[in-house]
C-alpha cells in the first residue's frame, strides 16, 4: 500500500512540474539581409511574426510551398500559424542567394 501511495505521490509531482508549452506569438525581425533569430523552436499552434525592419522588400517562402507570403515594405508584418510538428525551413524569395534564410521547430 505505501508503495502505490509513494508511486501515485510520484505522479502528482512529475505532472505538476512538467513544463507545457502552450502556444505563443513570436516575432522575427528582418534586419538588412536577415532574420533575427534565425532558427525558433516553438509549440504547435503558435505564431509567428515577421516584422520588416529593413529598407528592402522582403517576403517569406517555406521550402515545402505551403506558404508564400507577398513582398512587404518596411514596417510592415507577416504572419504564420504553425499548427503542425515538423521542421519548416524558409527563404525570402529575393534575398535567398544572399543567404536570407531562416528555420522554425514546432514540438
Amino acid at each position: 500500500m505505501i508503495k502505490i501511495l509513494l508511486l501515485i505521490a510520484g505522479l502528482i509531482l512529475f505532472v505538476s512540474f512538467r513544463k507545457e508549452q502552450h502556444p505563443t506569438t513570436i516575432t522575427v525581425l528582418m534586419k538588412g539581409m536577415r532574420f533575427y533569430p534565425k532558427v525558433l523552436e516553438i509549440p504547435a499552434g503558435s505564431t509567428v511574426i515577421w516584422v520588416n525592419e529593413s529598407n528592402n522588400w522582403h517576403n517569406v517562402v517555406l521550402d515545402d510551398g505551403s506558404f508564400q507570403s507577398p513582398l512587404v515594405k518596411k514596417g510592415d508584418t507577416i504572419r504564420q500559424v504553425f499548427t503542425k510538428s515538423g521542421t519548416y525551413s524558409y527563404y525570402c524569395q529575393p534575398h535567398k542567394w544572399m543567404g536570407m534564410k531562416g528555420t522554425v521547430v514546432v514540438k
